[in-house]
């Protein structure tokens, strides 16, 4: 009997678990399409912030000194626990090691092609059954192969894309501007005022992750009263921007906020450029559509975006599926 055959598009947590449970079946098979030089995702850290050597756009948001914010226990595969450790939260490199055990034990690695894009999916109507062709590029010899799937696992994370809302007047800035994407260390913002925008995980982290070095933090967001941690005593929680000037910005409440530099940390777009229209898969608003469970399409079900909700565990909710 032929076999099936699956395209899986990226090598995290997502599509790790993915091809494990396709390789389960003994009537499939697949292919593991990674852009970088190693399973992990985002919990790869590097030190490059744009491009890496390839000309890519870098895919990891990772910075040098995280450590989860959820406990391991709520974040490890069910089938394959966590080495034994007193601590619950982790260091990312310990993360990422945990994922090349999985991908080790799970015999993945055989599966797994590196240093490959997936250019672009598209299906092919007219056959017995659809099926999907697949546009595929080595980027180290530069060349695009073709290749045809009778089904797709999207598996291409969502912390890569920066949302960057205009804040008016931001061009008069005088001092540095980044997104949390591209933050790796605490050490350029040694004795600055420091403004972060948003107090979702990566603001309150970053906030806390800096504070050892800089002068002042400020965490401009649209709830303030609502956040209840407890910060050192050189962190402070504002109301949120709505316009910058040279030497800082104006807040909702009327006040003013000098500052030497601003991180955005506003979340992340959905993007899936490698998506032909035909594939009939949108993003409206920042929500993906049409998907059943956010997860299958709707249109052709041999499709899936596997991971896509924030608001979860994101390995527990890869098991789920």
């Amino acid at each position: 009997m032929e076999k099936t055959k699956v395209l899986i598009i990226g090598a995290g947590a997502a599509g790790l678990c993915a091809a494990k449970h396709v390789l389960s079946c003994t009537n499939f098979i697949c292919r593991i399409i990674e852009q970088t030089d190693e399973v992990g995702g985002t919990w790869v850290y590097t030190d490059d912030i744009f491009k890496d050597k390839y000309g890519s756009p870098i895919h990891s948001s990772m910075y040098q000194g995280l450590k989860t914010n959820l406990p391991k226990e709520v974040m490890q595969f069910l089938d394959f626990p966590f080495p034994p450790n007193e601590k619950s939260y982790l260091h990312h490199s310990e993360v990422l090691q945990y994922l090349r055990d999985y991908a080790e034990h799970n015999h993945l690695l055989n599966h797994l092609e590196l240093h490959k894009t997936v250019e672009l999916v598209q299906p092919i109507f007219g056959l017995e059954k659809l099926a999907w062709k697949a546009q595929i590029k080595d980027l180290k010899k530069g060349a695009i192969e073709e290749d045809v799937f009778d089904a797709v696992m999207v598996c291409n994370g969502h912390y890569s894309v920066p949302n960057v809302p205009d804040i008016p007047g931001i061009q008069d800035f005088k001092g540095s501007v980044i997104h949390s994407h591209v933050f790796r260390v605490s050490d350029p913002y040694r004795g600055k005022n420091v403004v972060i925008w948003g107090a979702s995980a990566s603001g309150l982290d970053i906030s806390l992750e800096i504070s050892s070095v800089a002068k002042s933090v400020t965490i401009c967001h649209r709830h303030p009263e609502m956040v209840k941690h407890k910060f050192p005593e050189n962190v402070r929680q504002a109301a949120n921007i709505i316009s910058a000037s040279g030497d800082g910005f104006t807040l909702e409440d009327g006040t003013e906020c000098k500052a030497d530099a601003l991180i955005y940390c506003t979340g992340y777009h959905y993007n899936f450029p490698l998506l032909s229209k035909e594939c009939a898969i949108e993003v409206k608003d920042n929500r993906v559509t049409p998907l059943y469970k956010h997860l299958i399409n709707i249109e052709y079900p041999s499709m899936c975006l596997v991971g896509l909700p924030f608001k979860v565990s994101p390995v527990k909710l890869s098991i789920t599926y």
